[in-house]
């Protein structure tokens, strides 16, 4: 679905669609999350960073495969650089104690989504939330 939305029909025939599905993954990664409304995307233009041969290098999307595509979108989630939401920031501060510190939180769309509560420690999860002063 989110492929015809950001793709043409020429490059839906040029690519898979499991190809240009990860690609948009990958930018949400790299621009913090996904753009409301559509957003002209060059895929052409797109250049993956990869590693062959021990050696790290960027490829364009064509040359790319989507296994690459992917391992590029779970670098940039993980990696140091990764753009958080002061709102994601406020949450994991909150969390990080040592019965919340397992819980994931992530936004999508405008819609917080939390991870690994263990029932246990439900009432203590409700009361850090209750905590929480979220930036404007």
């Amino acid at each position: 679905m989110r492929v015809a939305r950001y793709a043409s029909p020429d490059e839906e025939e040029r690519s898979a669609v499991s190809k240009l599905d990860a690609a948009l993954g990958y930018l949400d990664a790299k621009t913090g999350g996904a753009v409301k409304g559509r957003l002209p995307v060059a895929f052409d233009k797109l250049r993956i960073p990869v590693r062959r041969q021990a050696a790290a290098t960027t490829v364009s999307l064509e040359d790319a495969t989507v296994a690459e595509v992917r391992a590029a979108t779970r670098a940039l989630s993980a990696g140091p650089t990764r753009r958080r939401s002061p709102r994601l920031v406020a949450l994991s501060k909150a969390l990080g104690g040592a019965a919340l510190k397992t819980i994931t939180v992530s936004e999508r769309n405008g819609r917080l989504h939390f991870g690994e509560v263990a029932a246990e420690h439900l009432a203590d999860f409700a009361r850090a939330l209750a905590k929480v002063k979220l930036p404007a």
